[in-house]
């Protein structure tokens, strides 16, 4: 068995019994979810008494399946921490940069073969039928047309099943004054 990925760890109820997620669109991962708690959460023999001073053990919180929100704030987290460890101005270099940023890249490559599409947008030319909601739009001399200059929060796509718009700034090029054409 291959070692479990981080994410593997996070949704696991139990870290050493592993559930392995299904290929499919999460409308049909999610229906199948209490059948494998069902299954994984099988009544165990009763433990051996002990005394009655000491206390019962608390019990574990019933698990819950991942929620199409909350895999798009991981992949957002995920991506915001890549965006951060990649910016010389934010990162001065390092070693201990770059280890970090190869788990964030092993957990952002899990998380596109679970199915999860991450898109920033950046340096992309703007069109009104993107999945994307503009902040502001910005003046910016080198531009020649409307393009994304600034992700503040990426587009999260499910198996092409959209989970997040995206939040962008569109640089604009600057006005031109057309001069009235006389007759």
């Amino acid at each position: 068995m291959p070692s479990p990925t981080l994410l593997d760890q996070l949704f696991a109820r139990d870290p050493r019994h592993l559930v392995r997620f299904p290929e499919l669109p999460i409308d049909e991962a999610l229906a199948e979810w209490p059948a494998l708690l069902t299954a994984a959460t099988a009544p165990a023999p009763p433990p051996p008494r002990t005394p009655a001073t000491s206390a019962p053990p608390p019990s574990a919180p019933a698990a819950t399946p991942p929620s199409a929100s909350q895999i798009a704030t991981l992949a957002t987290q995920l991506w915001r921490a890549r965006v951060k460890l990649l910016d010389p101005q934010t990162t001065p270099p390092g070693g201990d940069a770059h280890r970090s940023l190869r788990h964030i890249e092993s957990s952002l490559e899990t998380l596109a073969a679970m199915g999860v599409c991450i898109r920033d947008h950046l340096q992309e030319p703007y069109d009104p039928g993107l999945p994307i909601n503009v902040i502001t739009f910005l003046p910016t001399a080198e531009l020649a047309r409307d393009t994304v200059i600034e992700t503040i929060r990426p587009s999260i796509f499910w198996h092409d099943r959209l989970l997040q718009s995206g939040e962008v700034i569109v640089g604009t090029p600057p006005a031109t004054s057309t001069p009235n054409p006389t007759p």
